[in-house]
């Protein structure tokens, strides 16, 4: 292979985290605001063993609690933390932020987000720099 191959392979972006099964909402709820409307929203969400969120960051704050399984959540550039069933993260808004089912088990979660109205729920991003 020519130096010039090798180096294009190596600078190649990466291929994209693959589709999570849909969200499934449990409610909704708008919240009028002096800056702005905002809404509540509450997902249940499903990432199967193995398999990530990918980076993303949402226009509000996450409430993501473990229901069954494990997750390793990264917040940043904050080191990888474990989340077992029962536990609760919250990821402030605009932090980019992934989450990854660990074990053989799919990951259960109850989402919980207090998010500005009328703009994407959640934007995919690069992985933070270092």
């Amino acid at each position: 292979m020519s130096v010039l191959l090798l180096i294009a392979a190596a600078i190649a972006p990466a291929a994209p985290a693959p589709a999570l099964p849909a969200a499934v909402s449990r409610a909704e709820m708008d919240v009028p605001h002096d800056h702005g409307d905002q809404q509540v929203l509450v997902q249940s969400r499903q990432i199967p063993a193995g398999e990530s969120s990918g980076w993303h960051i949402h226009p509000g704050v996450e409430i993501s609690t473990v229901i069954s399984g494990v997750t390793e959540v990264t917040i940043g550039t904050a080191p990888p933390r474990r989340v077992a069933a029962g536990e609760t993260v919250v990821i402030p808004r605009g932090v980019p932020h992934k989450a990854s089912a660990v074990g053989t088990a799919p990951a259960e979660l109850l989402l919980t987000f207090v998010v500005d109205k009328g703009v994407p729920l959640r934007t995919p991003v690069a992985a933070p720099a270092p």
